[in-house]
């Protein structure tokens, strides 16, 4: 193999060396011939200084272990052992050639976003639903529980008949005032029950949507109960029959 002659090309590193003198020579890097990689290995380091360029010490570490791993393989035991001496350096290799392979992408995605900047991502505070009395569960209940009466009017004989005699819309301020009103002699209600006082579909959704004001206002509490749901007054708010109007 000819040693070539070197116009003293700068390389980054022992291995960036290797891998050069790899493809020069047109070698498997899997089966590296040491003896003459070495030779010329050393070669550039003694035309290194030559032009007096300073030598950093893993090109000197690297020529070391180039040295050892030729005395290991020149050894009549060679091949009765177990593993390649060459073996940690072929790994090395590998992983610096894949590395070499995907820099210039890397160096093309810096230099792209290099006036950009990105804005920090916020941490958003969690929405306070259970101060309300009304978390995801409590509500997904009470639609349920809507759904189920909205069915159920529908079976009930004389349910036709009050839709086309009622065509007046109930207003979701009625519906407030009426279940304020009945806390006036009860300490709790049934979501359930206020859902089977109403007499239409208009009314049923205005008590859905009473019941939504006044748990958003605070004025009632939504509790989970045996297949139903508890509304109670917020103790710290007292609400009165017109306290919507």
């Amino acid at each position: 193999m000819e040693c070539p002659t070197f116009r003293l090309e700068i390389f980054e590193g022992p291995l960036d060396l290797l891998l050069h003198l790899i493809s020069k020579n047109k070698v498997d890097i899997y089966d590296i011939p040491v003896s003459e990689i070495l030779e010329q290995y050393l070669a550039y380091m003694k035309a290194a200084e030559d032009f007096n360029i300073e030598l950093a010490s893993e090109f000197s570490v690297m020529a070391a272990q180039l040295l050892l791993i030729k005395s290991s393989m020149i050894l009549p035991k060679y091949e009765d052992l177990e593993e390649d001496p060459r073996k940690q350096l072929v790994e090395s290799l590998i992983e610096y050639q894949l590395f070499k392979a995907t820099r210039p992408y890397f160096q093309e995605r810096a230099e792209s976003f290099a006036g950009s900047f990105v804005r920090e991502q916020e941490t958003l505070a969690p929405i306070p639903v259970a101060q309300y009395g009304l978390s995801p569960e409590l509500l997904s209940g009470a639609v349920r529980m809507l759904m189920q009466r909205k069915e159920e009017m529908k079976e009930e004989p004389d349910f036709h008949m009050a839709t086309v005699m009622s065509r007046n819309t109930v207003s979701i301020d009625e519906k407030i005032g009426g279940i304020l009103t009945l806390f006036k002699t009860r300490k709790n209600l049934s979501l359930r029950s206020l859902y089977r006082a109403a007499k239409s579909k208009s009314e049923l959704i205005a008590t859905f949507l009473a019941v939504l004001e006044l748990c958003k206002d605070q004025h009632i509490l939504l509790t989970d109960a045996e297949d139903d749901l508890t509304l109670s007054l917020n103790e710290e708010i007292t609400p009165t029959a017109d306290a919507k109007e």
